[in-house]
């Protein structure tokens, strides 16, 4: 079975029961389904837990196609003069061969601020549309923002309660949760990470979205649309092909596909903020004239920060500060200037990438190997730090 079609769901129901309908959701000859009632097994998932708001009513439900991992998809309806948008996650759990029939399980997700107002002098725009403003000011701070990338839901949890103002999403932490290397996640799969991320917390995330999981501009477009309606206030997209052999997208390809990107995520209520990246430094291509030219194409092109993860001399970082008008995002990594010095050069946010999930995965490595091999137990130590960082950031609900 190729695809399913969706039929108008009843919103307000759902709001009320917390579920999908099989039903309601399959036109399928021989098709069952069952709802799943676990946020263990499907963690993206946030029941709704409010009554049914009046005034539901002209519900459009878009199509998904049908897959074997989770596919998105998103149904909007007018509440009283307002258009809100309800986003869901649909995965079949197994497909008869032969029967074109599809066993599966799905469930709604909450996306933070999915009403917007339709009539003059309405009602303030939603949470995430405040939250994706708030993400695009922290830019012009007086200093940079620390933007630190949690790898799953506890860190997300953990890095709100020290204090940071937002948070970005890790491909490279999060394919490690699932014993994979970096780029080998799907989109349902970072999409549905990203919900998680968001739902965690009261700040604004920003997704790392890899390549926008396409090579046509049409197919990054649809990626950041989606990334849009996981409730994210931004996402970020690279022009790394996935290919060793040729890593970078000719720069004018690169450049149509951020300027779809850009579109896709300034068209709605939410204007998400578009990250464009430079990969170059990543790749073995030190090409600092290539990286700016490339920079500045991207944000020609419509990008509201710009990023070249890979450069470490504060001269190149300046460099490119100085060439560009919008706002600059430096990975902090080995030989990278402390903050101080990237604040005195105009950087405005530095994020760590994968480099918290992979400390945390050093640190389990030395316990492992300390336990193994000199059977005793210092791990103590440094566990007795996370655990007083959890017992002040985790709620026991």
């Amino acid at each position: 079975m190729d695809e399913m079609d969706l039929l108008p769901v009843d919103l307000g129901a759902v709001v009320r029961e917390s579920r999908l309908s099989s039903r309601s959701l399959l036109r399928q000859s021989n098709s069952s389904a069952q709802v799943a009632s676990s946020d263990r097994r499907y963690p993206g998932s946030v029941p709704y837990s409010q009554p049914a708001p009046a005034g539901w009513s002209g519900q459009e439900v878009r199509r998904m196609r049908s897959r074997r991992s989770v596919s998105t998809a998103s149904s909007t309806a007018m509440v009283n003069g307002s258009i809100a948008t309800a986003s869901f996650i649909w995965r079949p759990e197994s497909t008869r061969p032969g029967t074109g029939g599809c066993r599966g399980v799905g469930r709604l997700w909450q996306t933070p601020g999915t009403v917007t107002s339709r009539r003059p002098g309405g009602p303030a725009m939603t949470d995430q549309v405040e939250k994706a403003r708030r993400f695009l000011d922290l830019h012009h701070g007086r200093r940079p923002l620390l933007l630190p990338n949690p790898w799953d839901r506890g860190s997300a949890v953990l890095l709100a309660s020290l204090g940071f103002q937002a948070l970005a999403t890790t491909s490279s932490g999060f394919a490690a949760t699932l014993g994979r290397a970096d780029g080998q996640v799907t989109r349902d799969q970072a999409l549905e990470h990203a919900a998680w991320i968001v739902q965690a917390t009261d700040l604004p995330v920003t997704a790392d979205l890899e390549s926008g999981f396409a090579d046509e501009p049409a197919g990054v477009a649809e990626t950041v649309r989606l990334a849009a309606a996981a409730g994210l206030a931004g996402c970020s997209v690279e022009d790394f092909t996935g290919d060793t052999d040729d890593p970078i997208y000719d720069a004018g390809l690169a450049a149509a596909r951020v300027e779809a990107a850009a579109e896709a995520a300034h068209r709605g209520p939410v204007r998400l903020v578009l990250t464009a990246r430079a990969e170059n430094h990543l790749h073995g291509r030190d090409d600092l004239a290539d990286t700016v030219a490339r920079l500045q194409a991207y944000q020609e092109a419509g990008a509201d920060v710009l990023y070249a993860p890979g450069l470490t001399r504060l001269d190149d970082i300046r460099q490119v500060v100085s060439s560009l008008d919008r706002p600059v995002n430096v990975l902090a990594r080995p030989g990278v200037p402390a903050v101080p010095e990237l604040a005195a050069a105009g950087v405005a946010r530095v994020s760590v990438g994968g480099g918290f999930a992979f400390a945390a995965l050093g640190a389990l490595v030395e316990a492992a190997g300390e336990l193994r091999d000199a059977g005793t137990y210092g791990f103590w130590d440094r566990a007795a730090i996370g655990a007083r960082g959890a017992a002040s950031a985790f709620t026991s609900s």
